[in-house]
């Protein structure tokens, strides 16, 4: 696993914190030609070079090169680290995340998300109906006392027709 010396850590830093005399440093620490920086930006060749020796480049344009030399910003982040435009936690050296699959993260989180409550409101529903039907199963106590009582009347009828 790569380790970084204070010096890097320190100008990832200062570089995403928008201290402009970064910026040249921050392109040496990702190994990007200027060409690549410019894309990366969406900057031509000529603005980033402008940007370079009038020490005036874009804020987030400075964050981007942080970020992609390494520097992970967020608290939650800590230890996570940037390689080669590959994402990797703390820990781990190979099969880093591409971009395009960790926003994928996002809308897999939000689609288990949805399958989990549309399964809570299911199971609500399962609930409601075993309780109806324990419902039918039930005798109804007001029905059954009138059917004894029909009973015991009829029964007293039959007693009568036959004596």
């Amino acid at each position: 696993m790569k380790t970084f010396s204070s010096d890097y850590i320190n100008a990832v830093t200062e570089g995403f914190q928008g201290n402009v005399n970064t910026l040249s440093h921050l392109q040496t620490l990702t190994g990007y030609t200027d060409n690549t920086v410019c894309e990366l930006c969406g900057v031509s060749l000529s603005t980033y070079r402008r940007w370079k020796r009038n020490n005036n480049p874009n804020i987030a344009s400075l964050r981007l090169l942080a970020v992609m030399a390494g520097y992970m910003p967020w608290d939650k982040w800590q230890g996570w680290e940037m390689h080669n435009g590959y994402m990797f936690p703390p820990g781990y050296s190979k099969n880093g995340i591409p971009p395009g699959e960790f926003f994928s993260f996002i809308f897999k989180n939000q689609y288990i998300s949805s399958i989990e409550k549309r399964l809570k409101n299911q199971e609500k529903e399962i609930t409601e109906l075993k309780e109806r039907i324990n419902n039918l199963r039930k005798p109804d106590n007001q029905n059954l006392h009138h059917d004894k009582r029909w009973w015991q009347r009829r029964s007293c009828i039959r007693a009568r027709s036959v004596l």
